[in-house]
């Protein structure tokens, strides 16, 4: 029999195909030989050679290949919302190796799966925005928990969703229950956790990241409260402390009751930076002896609680917290009497914020707490601009406009004020803050040239909250006003010349002053 057009070529690709499979297979999906290296006994995976693409790359066979990362579902995972596959991810983290947990529809259902050193555990998304879910089963439980009483290191958790089932309170991300141990450089990144857990990730963190995590997001309110960061230490039982963490990127969203979105304890820095909060019905952050918190190029909004931010202490330490706001917004669209609040001996300081929306009434902090404004804050909008910094003590700042009291006090009425002496200013924009002036006279300014010079005086009644402000100008012992004095205190104020000094004093009580030389 013949077969036309049946050539030989045609023969040598027939049976060039039916031998394919025992080829070497290049990465390039080309075969590596034209015939085969061995006499051809099985089909079996470990008999196909690989080769990866690039220079120095060595045969392997498709087997090792395979087994280089490791999947939740070649240990029995279902993915299926109902079967428990706890016992899956357990036995896939025991390998060693990088866990892949694929995408399905309906979730994994598990609980407490165990944390140990190196893990690695990574969804694989479906398109741009789905993750795989882990369903928390078990009420008082979390999707992974370190159980071990031991320090665990190096843990990395990637592109996973997390929520509690139904009828299930109380749940979490990740835990560590005994308060006794800590989770050193650990890394959780794109993850999305949902209001239905009771607090998302819980422990003692030390150079821990999280990184474009949404918290919150979706969901429904199903446990008393729910927050995002719940680091405990020192008071809790722990004799470590949190160390330089840090959180970027991330969003949270509805966070309700308990003390913060964010709470820690003991420790040396946190770092937040370029991270939104948003509708909270609790503080954004609530933090206790902790050495400092800095949040930098944040948003804040619609906040209904205390304050936005407490730096508190334990009444039993002398530790305290500072925290640092470094160009963040606060959009003042809740309830929030203070936006901070700060237990002595804590400090704030701020540095080119920005504050909208501000209710008659809100005030940045409570009178006599430990703030420092720095450089550019503003008072931007709403009813409250006028008393926002009111109240606030230790306010210093150095060449830079700030808006106390509702007055831009170092930028006046578009003035250019020249030295009068012809002396240029040695050191530009100088101040004084909280300085208490009663019925003797005080120095509120200092000419350095001693030939003169120009000064804001401005300040409030401590009993009342009136507030006055004056420009004083002088040359030797002649003192004018450069506009005509604003003055809601109903006091007398008295001003003379002393050497080089300008002396303030006022007829009854005292009154709260700050001054600021323009030359």
């Amino acid at each position: 029999m013949t077969f036309p057009n049946f050539t030989r070529r045609t023969a040598l690709g027939f049976v060039r195909t039916l031998l394919a499979p025992y080829y070497a297979v290049r990465a390039d999906n080309a075969l590596a030989s034209e015939s085969p290296s061995e006499p051809v006994r099985t089909a079996r995976a470990n008999s196909i050679a690989f080769l990866q693409s690039g220079a120095g790359a060595q045969m392997r066979s498709i087997e090792a290949k395979a087994r280089d990362i490791v999947s939740v579902l070649d240990f029995g995972a279902k993915g299926d919302g109902v079967t428990d596959d706890t016992a899956a991810f357990n036995a896939a983290i025991a390998t060693g190796k990088a866990v892949s947990v694929p995408y399905t529809p309906a979730g994994y259902l598990v609980a407490n799966i165990r944390v140990v050193d190196n893990m690695q555990v990574v969804g694989e998304k479906a398109g741009m925005a789905l993750a795989p879910t882990l369903i928390v089963a078990v009420s008082n439980a979390a999707a992974f928990r370190n159980d071990t009483g031991t320090n665990v290191f190096h843990c990395v958790f990637e592109n996973l969703a997390c929520r509690a089932g139904p009828r299930v309170v109380g749940a979490s991300f990740y835990a560590q229950p005994t308060k006794t141990d800590y989770a050193a450089y650990f890394t959780f990144r794109q993850i999305e956790t949902y209001v239905s857990l009771r607090a998302s990730y819980v422990g003692l963190f030390i150079f821990a990241i999280w990184d474009r995590c949404r918290d919150g997001y979706l969901g429904t309110k199903s446990d008393r409260e729910h927050s995002a960061i719940v680091a405990l230490a020192g008071a809790y039982g722990q004799t470590n402390q949190q160390n330089i963490n840090r959180i970027k990127d991330c969003m949270f969203f509805n966070a309700f009751g308990g003390n913060g979105t964010i709470t820690g304890s003991f420790g040396a820095l946190w770092t937040i930076e370029n991270s939104n909060f948003e509708g909270l019905q609790t503080r954004a952050l609530t933090a206790y002896n902790i050495f400092q918190v800095r949040f930098s190029n944040c948003w804040f909004e619609g906040v209904t609680a205390p304050s936005i931010v407490h730096a508190g202490n334990y009444p039993e330490t002398i530790a305290a917290t500072s925290v640092a706001f470094d160009h963040c917004n606060f959009v003042l669209t809740g309830t929030t009497p203070q936006v901070i609040t700060v237990d002595t001996p804590g400090s704030v300081s701020l540095r080119g914020n920005m504050f909208h929306l501000i209710s008659a009434g809100t005030r940045l902090c409570d009178a006599g707490a430990q703030i420092t404004v720095n450089e550019d804050n503003l008072a931007a909008s709403g009813a409250g601009v006028a008393g926002f910094f009111a109240g606030t003590h230790h306010d210093s700042y150095l060449n830079g406009r700030r808006r106390i009291n509702g007055a831009s006090d170092n930028k006046v009425a578009g003035m250019t004020l020249q030295n009068e002496g012809g002396i240029a200013a040695t050191q530009g924009f100088m101040s004084r803050s909280d300085l208490r002036v009663a019925s003797t006279f005080t120095t509120v300014a200092t000419s350095q040239s001693g030939l003169g010079g120009t000064c804001i005086v401005s300040g409030y009644d401590p009993s009342g909250g009136a507030q006055f402000r004056v420009i004083k100008d002088w040359q030797g012992t002649t003192i004018r006003d450069v506009v005509v004095p604003l003055n809601a205190t109903g006091k007398v104020l008295a001003f003379r010349m002393s050497g080089h000094d300008l002396q303030m004093k006022v007829d009854t009580n005292s009154l709260i002053v700050f001054t600021t030389m323009l030359h």
